[in-house]
């Protein structure tokens, strides 16, 4: 297996290598590759129904209608166990990268397996096209199995990132597609380049637009051009310049992504909407002249530009697969990060709750790959510093899977408790609608509280999370959100920076890289909305331009029990799994 031996990253990716289980069933090989071409996907359009892949309308045509559907600008990836019901819209890698117009290929990944990758291209063309890998194995010994495979394509060039702080790693996940009929995409994604991250683990990606060319009369660096350092967080021109700054911190020692950045200055971004969050080692003054900001400071700066909904009770939910060590106390998550999370545009908006998604021990043993998917997952919680962290991390747990809901006891209802509890067994047994539901929504009215408790099903709880999503929900019912974010960045101050320094500067480890999308950057008045087993919203809510998110989980969320607490990879589990394995026994 690739990669062996290496140290285990802060950041949240282990080294790959097997889980050591009980039991003679083999994890999941490959996935299949797609080997039809296909051409650029059409856009889906239909009247009043906005596709956000590749059917973004450009800045310069006219404005979306109100009362417009748009879909998702995330999407999840392909679980290969799950029927195609909970499968809709979902994208796999061969969808991405089997397609002969592809010429030049960018992989930016913390883990590489060539192989895999080569098999999901298109077979008469992938010897054809130029892929560049950028990695992070800056040490002799790592990367070894990478390193050989390379040596079986001449079209495949390894690019070193300059990685300066010793526990850092290139975490970033990315691709950039280069294409014959001059067009370019951009694909920003969760899933490491390993066969298992691509099967059964739930992942996000997002996808730009198809950019084309500048005019002749545009080629022009867009990014140098005036007032291009003001240009407003969402808009096509401000991605461009802090992408192409989050590439120009590749080349601070050596050439790594200049190519890639003299190509796509001949490209038009006008028609992305959203806000790139990047993050790239080395201390970086909070106050610089640099127009691009890194990690929590630059989530912090696009946030004091986007409006978020007054009143209800706000909720910022992190949905990550990795904690690392934080502290004993919770300093740097509430006064560092989730500050920042919770800044907005709205001089008085109401502070936000903070809520974290991870995973039980239980929901690790249920999932479909059972064990083998707990190794992607990582928190400590075993030295006397690990438990006081934990003390603070519990109460704001919430379950990835919400197959194990429970009943709310007869106490809390003010509606016959047989009544209540048969209305909610029902709704779990009669769940079939995508994106609602169920047939028989089941509310519990509670005698402190109207708000609707109906389940609304992701279809993911099976899928271990590697996934890793920041939402602010504008109300305590979650039917409103106000910003998404889909990253490789994880709970960690080597992704999202340390507090500030009496210098005013902070100090980033790792690569990452993610987009932030909010109904604003669509239009003033429109509203984005959470969407479930399908990426387009049903309706618009009060007439207004309504976006899509595509969630990763159920909702209502369930915080954890009392006796309840996160998977642990570096723990051995006695309890056998769905496949009849223990975990490190």
């Amino acid at each position: 297996m690739p990669l062996s031996g290496e140290s285990e990253d802060t950041t949240g990716e282990p080294p790959w290598k097997r889980v050591r289980t009980t039991g003679a069933i083999e994890e999941g090989s490959t996935l299949s590759s797609l080997r039809a071409s296909i051409s650029p996907p059409r856009p889906r359009i239909a009247q009043s129904r906005i596709s956000s892949n590749n059917g973004t309308p450009r800045q310069d045509e006219p404005e979306i209608a109100p009362g417009s559907l748009i879909s998702s600008p995330f999407q999840l990836t392909r679980i290969r166990d799950s029927p195609g019901s909970l499968n809709n819209d979902s994208v796999s890698l061969g969808k991405i990268v089997c397609d002969p117009m592809i010429r030049e290929m960018w992989q930016f990944n913390y883990m590489h397996d060539l192989d895999f990758l080569m098999s999901n291209m298109d077979p008469d063309t992938k010897d054809m096209v130029q892929i560049h890998v950028v990695h992070g194995y800056w040490k002799q010994e790592s990367g070894l199995h990478m390193k050989s495979q390379a040596l079986k394509y001449p079209n495949v060039h390894l690019r070193c990132a300059y990685m300066p702080e010793l526990f850092g790693t290139h975490h970033t996940k990315m691709m950039v597609l280069l294409r014959h009929d001059d067009q370019a995409q951009i694909i920003i994604h969760t899933a490491n380049m390993i066969p298992q991250d691509w099967a059964n683990l739930s992942q996000a990606a997002w996808t730009s637009p198809l950019l084309p060319l500048l005019p002749a009369e545009k080629l022009a660096d867009q990014t140098l051009a005036p007032g291009s350092k003001t240009a407003s967080y969402g808009s096509g021109l401000r991605f461009k310049l802090d992408f192409l700054g989050y590439l120009k911190a590749y080349d601070s020692r050596r050439t790594i992504c200049k190519p890639l950045i003299e190509e796509l200055l001949k490209y038009d971004f006008s028609s992305i909407r959203g806000a790139l969050v990047g993050h790239v080692p080395g201390r970086h003054h909070v106050e610089s002249d640099n127009p691009t900001l890194f990690g929590w400071s630059a989530i912090r700066a696009i946030l004091n530009t986007i409006p978020v909904h007054n009143g209800g009770k706000p909720e910022v939910v992190a949905q990550v697969s990795s904690i690392a060590t934080l502290g004993v106390t919770d300093q740097w998550l509430q006064k560092t990060l989730f500050t920042a999370l919770s800044a907005s545009s709205n001089g008085q908006s109401k502070p936000p709750k903070l809520g974290i998604v991870f995973p039980t021990p239980d929901e690790i043993r249920k999932s479909l790959d059972g064990y083998n998917s707990g190794g992607s997952i990582h928190v400590k919680i075993q030295t006397a510093a690990q438990a006081k962290q934990l003390q603070y991390l519990n109460p704001l747990f919430y379950h990835w899977s919400g197959a194990n809901r429970p009943v709310p006891p007869p106490s809390t209802s003010s509606a016959a408790p047989s009544t209540v509890a048969s209305t909610v067994r029902e709704a779990w047994q009669n769940r079939t609608a995508p994106g609602a539901v169920t047939s028989t929504p089941s509310t519990v009215a509670s005698a402190s509280s109207t708000v609707a408790s109906t389940v609304r099903e992701a279809g993911r709880n099976r899928a271990a999370p590697h996934i890793k999503t920041y939402i602010r929900f504008a109300d305590e019912a979650k039917t409103r959100i106000d910003w998404a974010l889909v990253t490789s960045a994880n709970l960690s101050k080597q992704a999202w920076g340390d507090g500030l320094n009496a210098g005013g500067d902070v100090r980033i480890c790792s690569y990452e890289l993610g987009v932030l999308v909010s109904p604003s950057m669509y239009a003033e008045d429109a509203v984005m909305v959470p969407t479930f087993q399908e990426d387009m919203p049903r309706e618009a809510v009060d007439g207004k331009t309504t976006i899509g998110c595509r969630m990763p989980y159920d909702l209502p969320l369930i915080r954890y029990g009392a006796d309840e607490e996160p998977w642990c990879a570096t723990k051995t589990y006695e309890e056998l799994d769905w496949m009849g394995r223990s975990y490190g026994v």
